[in-house]
């Protein structure tokens, strides 16, 4: 059975992760959250009693000879390379929550490290592989190509953990299964706490993003193909276990759930976002690695 620890409890993912793995028929044959370490001591406290974790650390480098694997969930994606670095260097594999990080420095950095202790590294919103998300990916084939997108969900520009970094990447992760991986540019604009983003996917597919604050909390997206249309509500039910499992059978095999690239692009996308604002909504191109090539 394999023994995690959790770095982060600020989170709610946090407390999900610990239930699911503690305490749910997912995860109690196959693995157990045996520690964690976080920088508010009450909120700490209450994660390890309420996700049954038996031990509090004072920091990272205190669980690297403690446990098998490690899950990085702070709010702020700015603390993940400091945090995941301890276990990837020690040749532990690692999931770091969305975001990945918020400087793709800090990306580069962590697969790298993954590459050169040869341990396996991912980060993904649970989104992504969302039982909604995945069945409507099921149907577009049904609707021939799809031409255009509409894609919308909550986000707060202005949030204290990194602004869009901390939100937008949700959305990001529900379009790759939906329209694809191959997002080229985008342009942004900002009306109030309203964000819409066009971005030109592959060479002949729209995608408009509405990231909305202060709104109903909701996902959804319509998807327009050349012989009809899905428009659907992406619920988030049972994302968190779908999620782990991934988790767990990449902790489980060594294998890789996503490359590199689709690791980096995420943040690649928020980074443009945030400079085409800046640009007052010029076209910024999205730079990631197009090898293809997965770990």
């Amino acid at each position: 059975m394999l023994e995690l620890g959790i770095v982060g409890s600020d989170n709610s993912h946090a407390l999900h992760f610990a239930q699911i793995a503690n305490q749910s028929d997912l995860g109690v044959d196959r693995c157990r959250v045996v520690g964690i370490c976080g920088a508010e001591p009450d909120r700490t406290q209450e994660v390890a009693e309420e996700g049954g974790i038996d031990e509090i650390y004072e920091t990272p480098e205190d669980m690297v000879d403690v446990v098998d694997a490690a899950l990085v969930v702070d709010r702020h994606g700015g603390l993940h390379r400091e945090h995941a670095m301890p276990f990837l260097e020690a040749g532990l594999p690692v999931f770091v929550d969305k975001p990945f990080a918020v400087d793709l420095a800090d990306v580069e950095a962590m697969i790298d490290a993954a590459r050169e202790h040869d341990v396996p590294v991912t980060s993904f919103s649970t989104v992504r592989f969302a039982p909604t998300t995945l069945e409507l990916a099921d149907r577009v084939e049904g609707i021939g190509e799809v031409k255009a997108a509409q894609l919308a969900g909550p986000c707060d520009f202005d949030s204290q953990y990194a602004g869009p970094y901390f939100y937008a990447t949700h959305v990001v992760a529900m379009a790759a299964p939906l329209v694809g991986e191959s997002v080229e540019t985008v342009r942004a604009h900002r009306n109030g706490d309203t964000v819409t983003v066009t971005a030109d996917w592959g060479e002949d597919t729209g995608v408009a993003i509405t990231y909305v604050t202060n709104a109903a909390y909701q996902f959804r997206a319509t998807l327009f193909g050349t012989d009809d249309v899905l428009a659907e509500e992406v619920s988030l039910d049972g994302c968190y276990e779908a999620g782990f499992e991934v988790v767990l059978d990449m902790f489980e095999t060594g294998e890789w759930p996503l490359s590199a690239e689709q690791l980096k692009r995420p943040i690649a996308f928020v980074d443009a976002i945030e400079k085409s604002l800046e640009a007052d909504g010029a076209s910024v191109p999205v730079p990631v690695d197009r090898s293809g090539r997965r770990e």
